[in-house]
């Protein structure tokens, strides 16, 4: 027999599948070729009718919007903590206002609480007047409410001092708030 006429060649299909292949492979490229023509012409129809300018201009608008939005959220959030913080310090501060009432009306009309210091239940009062008398009662009632409604105790008179120019008393007490 003659290779010229033998049909179960393999020769041909050899070059069957090549060209099979090779026909595969053209119709990716021009598919291929198709999506990047029609992207490109997508791209092109979107930069005419949205100039990249604008939207950057819009871009750099809203990203100036965002950081005062932030710093606005961060002075509220501190204010907010700082509110929280003092909150917290206010609930477990010790209400002292009914002792020291007591010891604001027993001042007389011609004598005046000068400061007034408390640091860890214990208070210091300093009163001025032009009058030992009004001091004496003043003292005299202290003591008198200190051992009636146990409400101060350690009462210590610190000082008693005068101003010769001004003609003004100064009595210093300390004591210890119950």
């Amino acid at each position: 027999m003659s290779a010229d006429i033998n049909l179960a060649s393999t020769e041909n299909k050899q070059s069957i599948k090549i060209e099979h292949a090779l026909l595969i492979i053209r119709i990716a490229a021009v598919v291929a070729a198709i999506f990047v023509l029609a992207s490109a012409s997508i791209v092109f129809i979107l930069n005419l009718t949205n100039p990249m300018s604008s939207i950057k201009n819009q871009q750099n608008q809203v990203l100036q919007n965002l950081n005062s939005y932030k710093n606005k959220s961060g002075n509220y959030n501190l204010l907010n903590e700082r509110l929280r913080d003092i909150s917290m310090i206010t609930l477990k501060r010790t209400d002292y206002t009914e002792q020291l009432n007591k010891i604001v009306s027993l001042i007389g009309s011609d004598t005046s609480a000068d400061t007034l210091t408390i640091v860890d239940n214990k208070f210091t009062l300093g009163i001025s007047s032009t009058s030992l008398l009004s001091i004496s009662h003043f003292l005299d009632a202290v003591f008198d409410v200190s051992d009636k409604s146990k409400t101060f105790t350690n009462l210590n008179i610190d000082s008693l001092t005068t101003n010769v120019g001004t003609g003004n008393y100064s009595l210093y007490i300390s004591g210890q708030i119950l």
